[in-house]
C-alpha cells in the first residue's frame, strides 16, 4: 500500500484540509470587514468625467464632412442636439400610460 492512500495518511490530510477551510472563512470575514470599514470611513469617490464622441478627421458625421475644427465642432453639436432630442422624448413618454384616466379628461 502507497504511503498517500494510508487510511492515517488520509485521515491527517482530511484534518489539514478542515483546518486550512476553517481558516479561510475566517481570513475572508475579515477582508470583508475590512472592506466595508473603509468604504464607510472614506467619502464618496467623485464621479469620472468622460470622455466625448471621438471623432476623427475624414470621417462623415450626420452628413458632415470632418475636415477642420470648425467642422468637427458644427457635427458634435448636431450629434448633441440628437441626443437632446432623444432625451426629451424618452423623459414625456416616461410618466404616460395607456388607460390613464387623467389623459382621458385631457383630451375633453
Amino acid at each position: 500500500m502507497s504511503k498517500k492512500n494510508k487510511k492515517s495518511t488520509q485521515r491527517n490530510r482530511h484534518a489539514f484540509d478542515l483546518q486550512r477551510e476553517k481558516l479561510d472563512v475566517v481570513k475572508k470575514q475579515l477582508k470583508v470587514q475590512k472592506k466595508d470599514k473603509k468604504q464607510t470611513a472614506s467619502p464618496a469617490k467623485p464621479k469620472k468625467k468622460l470622455k466625448g464622441i471621438r471623432i476623427r478627421k475624414g470621417a462623415r458625421v450626420k452628413g458632415i464632412k470632418i475636415v477642420d475644427a470648425a467642422s468637427k465642432k458644427k457635427a458634435m453639436e448636431a450629434l448633441a442636439a440628437e441626443q437632446e432630442l432623444r432625451r426629451m422624448e424618452v423623459e414625456s413618454t416616461a410618466g404616460w400610460e395607456e388607460g390613464d384616466p387623467s389623459d382621458l379628461e385631457d383630451m375633453e
